[in-house]
């Protein structure tokens, strides 16, 4: 009796008919393949009813996982989001939030951002195709608005610092542009927010010399 070998274990299926191995469907394949992708997948058919979405997408919004069958129109898609409690609160009432939402839908082509009730942060990108139908992405961008709000909590920071000191305070950069200075230093001189963006050396007579911060 012949042994079976391990490479005879992953062969296709073979259709006996016509003696050749079963092509899997290409839509299969294609949802196969768009479940791997780390941004979510949308489609959307030209009457703005759900087509298809990948397994990313579901995740991301898996309060209204019921609704994402196909034939549900978008609209119903967004109100329920809202109104289950899927975005922050800032975002508004429902009402607010699906006008919004069904304006930029509307366009060619838009891109925004939206936060998650869980903290994740999405930036949303649609384009409607020749076809009429629409074509979605979402991309966590989580990680980067962590790291602008770092970014701006570090500069509120230095801001306060610089408030708290008891001299007047300014900073020129390489092109010798004012670009900050405290509230002891405008009050030094007044016409500071005239010629802000004044090259300093027009500014020679009404400020002190670069070496000492007045």
């Amino acid at each position: 009796m012949m042994a079976t070998s391990r490479k005879t274990q992953n062969i296709r299926p073979v259709d006996k008919a016509r003696g050749v191995p079963v092509q899997p469907h290409v839509d299969s394949i294609i949802a196969d393949v768009l479940d791997q992708l780390s941004e979510g997948f949308v489609l959307f058919d030209n009457f703005d009813r759900f087509v298809f979405c990948n397994e990313t997408y579901r995740n991301f919004y898996w309060k209204i996982t019921d609704l994402l069958v196909p034939g549900t129109p978008f609209e119903t898609i967004v109100r329920a989001s809202a109104e289950r409690g899927q975005f922050t609160k800032e975002t508004g009432t429902p009402d607010e939030f699906v006008a919004r939402r069904m304006q930029l839908h509307a366009s060619d082509y838009c891109v925004h951002e939206h936060a998650l009730c869980d903290g994740r942060w999405l930036r949303v990108a649609e384009r409607r195709l020749q076809n009429g139908w629409v074509m979605g992405s979402r991309t966590d961008i989580t990680e980067l608005k962590q790291r602008e709000h770092a970014l701006r909590r570090t500069e509120q920071n230095l801001v306060d610092a610089l408030e708290a000191l008891q001299e007047g305070f300014a900073l020129f950069d390489a092109d010798d542009r004012l670009i900050l200075w405290n509230e002891n230093y405008r009050k030094l001189f007044p016409v500071i927010h005239d010629i802000a963006s004044c090259s300093r050396s027009s500014m020679t007579s009404s400020r002190p010399a670069r070496s000492s911060p007045t």
